[in-house]
């Protein structure tokens, strides 16, 4: 691994402003045993030589993706102890960790507390949530972010230096409602990541997301899609004052390796004309699992020969 491709994105967060903007990509792999995780995290980072390596939320913390379809069965989850299966994504962390040198930066991925229930239910969970009980609402919350902030904790204690902490939620129920149902548990969570060398924070959602709300956030780095907010990443910087911007790449590119190089080096190279490399490049949420190695390494390459 080149010592730019870290030492770049250890700069940029740090304050500097590194010759070039460090890079990342990522995808699902869709092994949820840990080794396995692990072993393909690996191999990609490898591959690809981005500026971290980032671990897939691939292990389902409690439950799968789309397994639950009403607020009754989540109300039950109220006195749960922990999230059913953190011990296996901590164990994936510490196989990755093990298999990299020591200065490779390994990135673990976790999820908002409203971010595991639009996991494990879809976006129409939030309507039903805002007309249950407040009480029963936070009760649940707080428990998720208590089981959220321990995950971290322990991902940090089996080596990774950075963590990928996804927030979903504020497109769907207003602005409003997520100062009194998200921020708060946002925070709770995040308290675990305190340890970390480095925390970057991903908005997922569409439009609706008021950039600005997640500005005091004690995180270094801020991204999100701006396809499907409809926020460039330099406007949306404007609102984040003191940290990072991520993102830049189209997360759905669908064309071929050439045009996906040309275009993202294209629209790369406008963003660094105005933040300098002050940014990471990457893309805006995780890419097609079926796109191609030479469409992602397109990318890394667009990403290097930006500036």
């Amino acid at each position: 691994m080149p010592p730019s491709a870290t030492g770049a994105l250890r700069a940029v967060l740090a304050g500097a402003e590194p010759e070039r903007p460090p890079f990342m990509v990522w995808k699902h792999f869709y092994r949820d045993d840990p080794r396995h995780l692990a072993d393909a995290t690996v191999a990609f980072y490898r591959r690809h030589r981005p500026s971290a390596a980032k671990i897939m939320p691939d292990v389902p913390l409690l439950f799968a993706d789309r397994v639950l379809t009403s607020w009754s069965q989540l109300a039950q989850l109220r006195n749960i102890s922990s999230l059913g299966r953190a011990d296996d994504y901590v164990a994936a962390v510490a196989h990755t960790r093990d298999q990299l040198e020591p200065d490779d930066v390994v990135v673990a991925t976790v999820f908002s507390p409203l971010a595991l229930l639009g996991m494990w239910c879809g976006p129409e969970i939030f309507p039903q949530m805002l007309q249950a009980p407040a009480a029963q609402v936070h009760a649940l919350l707080a428990e998720l972010a208590d089981g959220t902030a321990r995950l971290l904790a322990e991902c940090s204690a089996a080596g990774a230096d950075a963590a990928y902490y996804s927030c979903w939620g504020q497109d769907v129920i207003g602005a409003d409602r997520y100062q009194e149902f998200g921020i708060p548990y946002d925070l709770a969570g995040l308290r675990g990541a305190a340890t970390f060398e480095m925390r970057l924070l991903h908005l997922h959602g569409g439009r609706g997301i008021d950039i600005g709300t997640f500005a005091r956030y004690p995180v270094h780095a801020v991204g999100w899609s701006e396809i499907d907010t409809g926020i460039p990443l330099v406007d949306g910087a404007k609102h984040l004052p003191g940290k990072v911007p991520m993102g830049g790449m189209n997360e759905r590119p669908a064309a071929d390796p050439e045009t996906i190089r040309s275009t993202t080096r294209e629209h790369l190279g406008s963003i660094a004309m105005a933040l300098g490399s002050r940014f990471i490049a990457a893309p805006g949420c995780s890419l097609p699992d079926d796109l191609a190695d030479d469409g992602i390494g397109a990318l890394g390459s667009a990403a290097t020969s930006c500036m």
